[in-house]
């Protein structure tokens, strides 16, 4: 077993499986290159977000109410993949954060719906018709 045992994924009962050295480490140091821009988009949504929603006084969206870290904990998880948990859930929280400042950025600055409907875009529901304004 390379960087994680065979596991079987619990609601959807898949398997994963080990793939070849090559490829696991091609995959790991891909995954890994992450980390940079992810801070990055942290460290610069935290700044948007104070200085703008604050300026225009739109409430403020906390980081800490989308970051979940606990799948570290479980003991029955190597070291490798409780990592690999912790930064899954640092990565996933950033991005849910990102969308929902994104979101409330855009129903504080122009509630009006786009012309097409697209997945993630589900919270325009109470936005202006486009139509409206064409």
């Amino acid at each position: 077993m390379l960087l994680i045992d065979i596991v079987t994924v619990p609601k959807k009962g898949l398997v994963m499986r080990d793939p070849p050295w090559i490829t696991a480490i091609f995959a790991f140091l891909v995954i890994a290159s992450c980390i940079v821009p992810i801070i990055i988009i942290h460290c610069w949504i935290w700044v948007y977000e104070k200085v703008y929603f604050s300026a225009f006084g739109i409430p403020h969206v906390y980081f800490r109410d989308y970051l979940i870290i606990d799948r570290g904990r479980l003991s029955k998880l190597n070291l490798i993949q409780k990592i690999a948990c912790v930064y899954c859930g640092y990565g996933n929280a950033v991005a849910a954060w990102l969308k929902t400042v994104a979101n409330h950025t855009e129903l504080y600055s122009c509630a009006i719906q786009h012309n097409k409907k697209k997945l993630g875009q589900e919270h325009q529901s109470t936005f202006a018709k486009y139509d409206t304004y064409s």
